[in-house]
C-alpha cells in the first residue's frame, strides 16, 4: 500500500515511548492505494534518485513508469526544488534556481 497524501499534516515523526527508535506516524488513512512490485519498486527507487540528486537513476525511473520525457519535473513537483538544487528544503530558493526550475517547465505551466 501507498499513502496517497503524505503531506507534513499527515506525518509526524518522533521518537519511539520510552526513549527508542525514531517513528514516522501516519495520521490521516484516508487515502491509500495498493499497488504492484514493479510499481513499488520504481517509487522507491524515485524517492532515493531524489534524496542522491542521481540524474541517471531519475532517467531510469522516468522511462520506467512511462514518461521518460518528464523524469526532471519530479524533483519539482515532489520536493519544489530541482535535483541540482543546493537549497535545503524550507528555505528560500534563490532567484537563479527558481529561473532554473522555471525553465524546466513545459510551455505553458
Amino acid at each position: 500500500f501507498i499513502h496517497c497524501d503524505p503531506h507534513p499534516g499527515n506525518l509526524l515523526v518522533r521518537r519511539a515511548p520510552g526513549g527508542g527508535r525514531t517513528q514516522v506516524v501516519v495520521l490521516d488513512h484516508g487515502l491509500y492505494r495498493e499497488i504492484g512490485e514493479g510499481m513499488r519498486l520504481s517509487y522507491c527507487a524515485l524517492w532515493e534518485a531524489l534524496i542522491l540528486r542521481d540524474k541517471a537513476l531519475l532517467d531510469r525511473v522516468a522511462a520506467d513508469l512511462g514518461v521518460p520525457e518528464h523524469g526532471n519535473l519530479f524533483p519539482l513537483i515532489l520536493t519544489n526544488r530541482g535535483l541540482a538544487s543546493n537549497t535545503r528544503l524550507g528555505e528560500t530558493m534563490t532567484k537563479e534556481e527558481r529561473r532554473r526550475g522555471a525553465s524546466t517547465l513545459p510551455r505553458g505551466v
